[in-house]
Formats: C-alpha cells, structure tokens, sequence
C-alpha cells in the first residue's frame, strides 16, 4: 500500500474536553533520537480444500533521527532517518537483513510531512493544533493508492487522548473499514478490505514520539481464494 497525498486533519472532527496541553513536536537542531523498530508481517491464503498456507516474516532495525535545522519561516524541522537493519527472518529462519538507508523528510510542528525522498518512510503521527486533554478526539482523512489499484481510497483514521500521565500523553487510534473493488485488469471483481488500530506515547516536554504500536489488515478475495495480510509494528524510544 502506498501513500498517495499527504494526511489532512478534518477540524470539524475535534473534540477537546479538559484541555491543557499543548501537543507539538519540539525538536532542536542537533537532536538525535533513537528507536528499535520491530515489524511483524502475517501473510495467510486459503483456498480450501486445495490448499492453505501460512508465513510470519519479522524486521528488526534501529532507526536513529537527526535534526538537521529548523525553518524559520514555517518552523518545519529538516530531519535524516538513518535505518540500520539489525534482523530479518522467514518463519524463524535467518534471512539476509539488507542494507542500511537514510531517508530524508521535512515535517512541521503538528506532524504535517511537507517534502521527503521516501514519503512511505516518512509518516508522522498528525496533531491537533488546540490543545488537548483526557477524551481530545480527531480525525485524519488520507488518500492510499494500493497496488493494482488505479484510483485511489480514503481511509478515515480517528484518534483519541486515552491518558495522560506526569509528561506522557496516550492515544489511541482505530482506522475506519474501508471496503473497494480492483479496478485493473488483473484485479477487476476482487473485493478488498483495509483496517488499522494502534497507540501512541508521546513526551509532551521533550516534544517526541516515545512508542508506537500499530496493526493493520489487508484482506482480498478472488473467487474460492482469501488471501489476508496483517502488518504489526513497534517502536521504542531508546534513551541515549
């Protein structure tokens, strides 16, 4: 699946009961952050009784942050993303881990992406510009163009503060179910479904991500087969 148009933030969606806290992302030039990063791919087919499989595909990598300078005239923070495999493997077995990347992105202080040189490395978690307290709620609306797919899907995600605690900010987010048809020719009357749900800890101090957790799933059926796709990612911030 790939991001198509930036995420927009719909303002008719926001909700801030008890709000107190301001929720931005408050990078310096120099800052370095550093993360382990764990993604988890489930890939499933059932076409019974012909035949079933099942594979568990796992990446683990370090994904350090540096904070080039910051913009000032739009404040956005220029930033590099170095990521460095550190593991890879195919139903428990070893696989080659790859080469290291480094991405380059441009974000504001509410998450907005403005330019990056992979802009599927490059997603943020998009804040609300007034501040926010316990029950806060928003919606972001982004265009995804999967796969053999020509037009692109709207996916709906809606996020909720869940808690707040000291300096450390929860939320929570569901994706809304999207369900759309192929519209090529090697795609045409397979039916498609898309879903998404995770949490969030943000430092509201340091003004940085401090974990994620997110899943998400991808299911298609073409006529006896049904193939599902579930994609589980983690990261941790790692104290220097």
């Amino acid at each position: 699946m790939t991001t198509l148009l930036r995420p927009v933030l719909d303002p008719e969606s926001l909700v801030v009961p008890q709000a107190s806290k301001e929720l931005r992302y408050r990078y310096q030039p120099g800052l370095e952050l550093s993360f382990r990063s764990t993604l988890q791919v489930f890939r499933n087919a059932d076409a019974s009784p012909r035949f079933s499989t099942r594979a568990k595909e796992e990446f683990v990598s370090d994904v350090r942050h540096k904070v080039i300078a910051q913009d000032e005239e739009d404040q956005g923070f220029y930033v590099l993303s170095y990521h460095t495999p550190v593991e890879r493997s195919l139903d428990g077995q070893p696989l080659p881990v790859g080469e290291p990347r480094i991405v380059y992105f441009k974000h504001t202080p509410l998450g907005q992406v403005i330019e990056a040189s992979d802009p599927m490395e490059a997603t943020m978690l998009l804040l609300p510009e007034p501040m926010v307290g316990v029950g806060s709620e928003w919606k972001v609306n982004q265009l995804h163009f999967p796969t053999g797919r020509n037009q692109p899907i709207e996916v709906a995600s809606f996020y909720r503060v869940n808690a707040l605690k000291d300096n450390t900010i929860t939320i929570l987010f569901d994706s809304q179910e999207v369900r759309y048809e192929g519209d090529t020719a090697g795609t045409e009357g397979n039916v498609y479904t898309l879903i998404g749900k995770g949490r969030f800890e943000f430092d509201l101090a340091a003004g940085h991500l401090l974990s994620l957790d997110t899943e998400s799933t991808m299911t298609s059926k073409e006529d006896d087969l049904l193939l599902e796709v579930v994609a589980m990612h983690s990261m941790v911030f790692q104290e220097a």
